[in-house]
């Protein structure tokens, strides 16, 4: 069941923000270079129209942000709106352009919503941001990793964005540290309830990451220059059937996904808590290889007895990772080119070549650079590692990095059970490691490391 945040805040707290927000003010004034960041407890309660009101536990959905301070809207308005940068149109000119029709009726099979928060820091005011920044910083938050941390600079301007955010399945914003990109966020406040949208494009103007939480209908189009794509979110037509809840009736309709194009079949339509790699071979849709759609949340009140309840709400995500690896992957379209996903410990690798070319009849594995013939005996079929388990315990994993050649992986022995590492062990590299991604070497609120993927150890940055 989908809910809501609603943040209650005490006279002494509020009390407190002030004082720190004096604070920065006689900073700024006696040119100390320092940013107050406020943290707002909260809890989540549901005012009923009838005067009753129920409490719940914070979560993210219906998203009022966790991080709070220096609340100014002035504080992100972007000058930049060059003739690259996508335009937000008035509501009025949208018009047809605002997406397709709905393919036609879509099944309504809603699973478990999904956990997903992005708080611009220093700021749970109005904000419209739009500037070409630069990636200063990735980390995380705390001890534990509260949150991951991205920092982006401003070039000319002293206006810094900067994100704490948890986003579905473990995923990262897919951006380098270095990198220069276009980046846009819009927030607004409703009530109790922020409304977010994140757009962030390359160098190359390809779309990297889209980030919608909030009313489907809050903001307007973005209407973007060629090549950028802008995509649209919004609920598919479905029939679902009411459930009951605390604050009346809800349905959780399936989500639809539009980069563009030709016809209305190119909009892709997931349940909630679905993720899915999307591949067409329909060029007359707007959609790029290997993009990863994830339809974390969706709800519609059909009845809504609560005041501050908002009516409907949709948290949808949108990653290409095909120039940067994210930390975590799910599988080989996680990954950028040249990387490979090593399945068992979850992480993004570099692809190791051969170190000379295989012979007719031989594939090189990745994982290892060695020459194999992975579907002869006595290796055999699987689709996961429990499959290489139960006939043949000395083929201990699976390798699915064939199942594109081959439509199946092979299970092949696990070495990591004879092999003493000091830290941790790749069974399908066969390799003990430190680190195969650049999160393996973060230190809470500091710089830390990077890693070296060739010797796949932690370095100084």
């Amino acid at each position: 069941m989908t809910k809501g945040i609603l943040v209650k805040m005490t006279c002494r707290k509020v009390a407190a923000i002030i004082a720190l927000c004096l604070l920065a003010a006689f900073s700024m004034l006696w040119g100390c270079d320092c940013t107050v960041r406020v943290y707002v407890e909260s809890d989540a309660t549901w005012h009923h129209r009838d005067g009753a009101s129920e409490e719940r536990g914070t979560t993210d959905e219906g998203g009022a942000a966790t991080d709070s301070g220096s609340d100014s809207s002035d504080l992100f308005d972007s000058s930049d709106s060059g003739d690259d940068a996508p335009d937000a149109p008035d509501a009025a000119d949208a018009g047809d352009d605002a997406g397709p029709a709905d393919a036609g009726t879509h099944p309504c099979e809603p699973g478990e919503p999904l956990s997903v928060g992005l708080s611009p820091m220093y700021s749970t005011g109005e904000i419209d941001y739009l500037e070409t920044v630069q990636v200063a910083y990735k980390g995380i938050s705390l001890p534990g990793g509260t949150c991951n941390l991205m920092h982006f600079d401003a070039w000319g301007s002293e206006h810094r964005m900067e994100f704490c955010y948890n986003l579905p399945l473990g995923y990262e914003i897919p951006a380098a540290e270095g990198e220069t990109v276009r980046l846009l966020v819009s927030q607004k406040n409703v009530g109790m309830a922020t409304h977010q949208k994140v757009m962030l494009w390359d160098a190359d103007q390809e779309l990297r990451f889209y980030y919608y939480s909030g009313d489907p209908g809050m903001f307007d189009p973005v209407e973007c220059a060629e090549p950028r794509q802008c995509p649209a979110v919004y609920f598919a037509d479905a029939a679902c059937t009411p459930e009951e809840e605390s604050c009346g009736k809800l349905i959780h309709p399936p989500v639809a996904f539009w980069m563009g194009g030709l016809v209305d079949e190119c909009a892709e339509v997931l349940q909630q808590g679905e993720s899915r790699v999307y591949t067409t071979g329909d060029n007359r849709c707007a959609f790029v290889e290997r993009l990863r759609l994830v339809a974390a949340q969706s709800y519609e009140m059909t009845e809504n007895g609560c005041d501050d309840r908002p009516d409907a709400w949709l948290s949808a995500l949108i990653f290409d990772n095909r120039k940067v690896s994210q930390c975590f992957c799910l599988g080989h379209d996680d990954c950028a080119g040249g990387d490979v996903c090593e399945t068992e410990v979850k992480r993004c690798m570099r692809a190791v070549p051969p170190e000379v070319p295989c012979q007719p009849g031989d594939d090189a594995d990745p994982y290892t650079g060695n020459c194999v013939r992975p579907a002869d005996p006595p290796n055999t079929p699987c689709e996961t590692t429990a499959d290489c388990n139960r006939e043949a315990p000395t083929f201990g994993v699976c390798n699915t990095y064939w199942k594109e050649k081959y439509g199946t992986g092979f299970c092949q022995p696990d070495p990591c059970p004879s092999v003493r590492c000091s830290s941790a062990c790749a069974p399908l590299a066969g390799a003990c490691f430190e680190c195969l991604s650049d999160c393996d070497c973060y230190v809470p609120e500091q710089p830390g490391e990077k890693c070296d993927t060739a010797m796949r150890v932690c370095v100084p940055r």
